[in-house]
């Protein structure tokens, strides 16, 4: 159930006494089915927003944590979505890398404002290895990764360059091959515990849909009244 909140109607949940009639599969194949409709559900809501024309129709507010409770949110780009959660980039020794290392506890909004719809994932961070970082890596636009080198320098040199003068300088650096992945530059995916989608409207009374996991990573899925 989600916390606080008054239970509505149940959906069939894994792991729980209500199932889906006839079926024959595990509960572990269950619980990953539930999951895996969350998430296509989240990539037909982005590409939805994308035919809408929402200019950042991938980016999302993540919310981070010190290990001593201090909160900091800021815009992240959503590299993909997997079956077991959305995929973001970040630098391993920014201040929001550092605080997904030492505190992975994360949350994390999609607003999409033409479509009046949200969700909200709330779990934790979690580094994927070198393969995946560079796997990811190569999905975003040139400009985007010369933009990251620019910032990794600017970090390095703890000052901050003329960023057209240094953005230059790596198209020219680059100009003949592909932008490799600086080594901080790591892929992190959110392993959600808490996904609600919104129908945003603020002056409607419309229900949430809300996907909890449970202990032995059983999912259920309830619905929040407004």
């Amino acid at each position: 159930m989600c916390p606080g909140r008054r239970r509505g109607r149940l959906s069939p949940s894994c792991g729980g006494a209500r199932r889906h009639r006839g079926e024959r599969s595990g509960d572990k194949e269950r619980c990953a089915t539930v999951l895996e409709e969350a998430m296509q559900k989240l990539r037909t809501m982005m590409e939805q927003a994308q035919l809408q024309g929402e200019a950042e129709y991938q980016s999302g507010a993540l919310a981070t944590a010190s290990l001593g409770a201090q909160p900091s949110v800021r815009m992240v780009y959503v590299v993909h979505v997997e079956d077991n959660g959305p995929i973001f980039m970040a630098s391993v020794h920014s201040g929001k890398g550092k605080q997904l290392i030492e505190n992975p506890r994360v949350g994390l909004c999609l607003f999409w404002p033409q479509m009046q719809e949200q969700i909200t994932l709330e779990g934790e961070a979690v580094l994927l290895d070198e393969a995946a970082s560079d796997h990811y890596w190569k999905a975003r636009l040139r400009d985007d990764q010369l933009g990251v080198w620019v910032s990794e320098a600017a970090q390095e040199d703890g000052e901050a360059a003329a960023p057209q003068q240094s953005l230059r300088a790596y198209r020219q650096r680059f100009r003949a091959v592909d932008v490799p992945r600086p080594e901080s530059w790591r892929a992190f995916r959110i392993a959600p515990e808490l996904i609600r989608f919104w129908s945003t409207g603020w002056h409607r009374l419309r229900n949430r849909v809300c996907y909890t996991r449970g202990q032995g990573d059983h999912w259920s899925v309830s619905e929040e009244q407004p």
